[in-house]
Formats: C-alpha cells, sequence, structure tokens
C-alpha cells in the first residue's frame, strides 16, 4: 500500500488518550487505515468480516470507531458478507471485508444480492494480492465482480481508498438492473461520476487533465499489477 496525507476531523479520544486534533492537520495513513476512515465518514454502521492478509487491518482500524458502529470477526468470508447483506437490508449502510480468494467463499450471496438489491449501502471489500506475497494464488476480482453483474471501483492509493468508500455509498446500482445492457449503461454512468470525483480530488477542472492523470496513474499501476516483480 502507498503512504499518503489524509485530513482527519479528530482522532477517536479513547484511542488517542484524549488527543484532538483540527481538520488542518494532516496524518500518514496506509491503505487499509484510510479505508476505515473512510467507511467511518461514509456512516458505515455494520461491519463484518473474515480476516486475511492484505485485508486484516482495515477491521483492526474500524474498532477504533466502536462507540459508532458495530464490528465483527465472523466464522468465514460468507457468514461476513450474509451479515453485512442482512444489515443493509434492514437499512443501514453496511461493508463486508475479506482477501481475494475469500471471496470465492461468499459467492453464494454475492450473486444473491447483485439482483435482489439492498435497502442501505453495503461495500464488499475485496483485498488482491498481486505477487503471492501472502497468498496461495492470484486472482482478479475484477473479472469475478464481472460475472456476478456488480461494479468495482479500484483506487490507485491511500487518499482515494478514503474517498472511494464514500463514493461507493453514494453509488445507488443494485436496483433496476434488469438486464446486461443496463449493466453496461449503468457502468458507463458510474465511470463518469468517478472521473467527475477523480478531477475533484486532484484539483483538476478538465477532462483532458483527468485523462492525462488517469494515464500517468495506469502507466506506474495498472500495467504491471498482475506481472511478478
Amino acid at each position: 500500500m502507498c503512504y499518503t496525507i489524509t485530513r482527519w476531523r479528530k482522532w477517536n479520544a479513547a484511542y488517542t488518550k484524549g488527543w484532538k486534533r483540527s481538520m488542518s492537520e494532516k496524518v500518514i495513513m496506509l491503505g487499509n487505515e484510510a479505508i476505515a476512515r473512510g467507511a467511518y465518514e461514509a456512516g458505515v454502521k455494520v461491519s463484518a468480516a473474515y480476516p486475511g492478509t492484505p485485508s486484516t487491518e482495515i477491521s483492526e482500524n474500524l474498532v477504533k470507531y466502536k462507540d459508532s458502529l458495530y464490528c465483527e470477526w465472523s466464522p468465514n468470508e460468507k457468514v461476513a458478507t450474509e451479515v453485512a447483506i442482512g444489515a443493509s437490508v434492514a437499512g443501514v449502510r453496511a461493508m463486508s471485508c475479506m482477501k481475494h480468494v475469500g471471496f470465492n467463499v461468499a459467492a453464494d450471496p454475492t450473486y444473491t444480492v447483485s439482483y435482489m438489491g439492498v435497502n442501505g449501502g453495503l461495500v464488499i471489500v475485496v483485498a488482491d494480492d498481486p505477487g503471492l506475497y501472502s497468498s496461495q494464488n492470484e486472482q482478479d476480482t475484477r473479472m469475478v465482480a464481472r460475472a456476478a453483474q456488480l461494479p468495482v471501483i479500484e483506487p490507485s492509493d491511500s487518499s482515494e481508498a478514503k474517498e472511494f468508500i464514500k463514493v461507493a455509498y453514494d453509488l445507488n446500482i443494485l436496483k433496476g438492473l434488469s438486464s446486461y445492457k443496463e449493466w453496461n449503461r449503468r457502468s458507463e454512468e458510474i465511470g463518469r461520476m468517478i472521473g467527475g470525483f477523480i478531477n475533484t480530488v486532484n484539483g483538476t477542472n478538465s477532462d483532458a487533465d483527468n485523462t492525462a492523470t488517469q494515464q500517468q496513474k495506469s502507466s506506474r499501476y495498472g500495467n504491471s499489477r498482475y506481472k511478478r516483480h
């Protein structure tokens, strides 16, 4: 994960022993910590996960906000996803976290919820492991999500990880997906929405500037993502 600088409204008093930080103060975060912070800022109320590197630290950082949300380790990834789906059907924003091979275990409820829909927001965080640093195999979650007809938001650094979690909960894409053609149309809409958001994050104002920025990131991250090093 890349290091980046993000802003915090204030730190949890119990975690920081009473310290408070203003919005002008900057904090260095790893990607998993940034995802946890983004989920908290997005208003997530239920998080369920099964531990597995490189996703474990997301839930370990979420417990800092235990006064504002419920967080649990589940028996496996399928149960974690079902807990999150149940919470989202009840009307609250929920999240499940796992590594890429665990996403296979969660396939049953994932494929079902893609056509069932939810009432509150639902995000499934899947941590891929290019290079097999802590896994038995490589897997491209984007291909699995395509089969399930679910969109994938893929941040390229920690700052985007924090902000894209909030974007994911603002996307209303699990309703009215009656055909693959409709899913493709929604995917294009999501792409335009995320492109505009990237403009805001990067401080660019034109589509040309955004395209150049994304091409630069693609050359740095995307082209070599699933190559051995």
